[in-house]
């Protein structure tokens, strides 16, 4: 299980169209940062 405490400095893109996500990380350059990202997929609210 994967538990997010918060988040402090950064951005959230929400309801990303289905096989979208690695189009806009690459097309964002996220590759090339040294920086932490999560690309969560079917989350559910507990």
């Amino acid at each position: 299980m994967l538990n997010i405490g918060g988040l402090k400095e950064g951005i959230v893109l929400d309801h990303i169209e289905a096989g979208k996500s690695l189009e806009i990380y690459y097309n964002l350059g996220l590759d090339k940062l040294d920086c932490q990202v999560a690309i969560i997929k079917k989350c559910k609210k507990q």
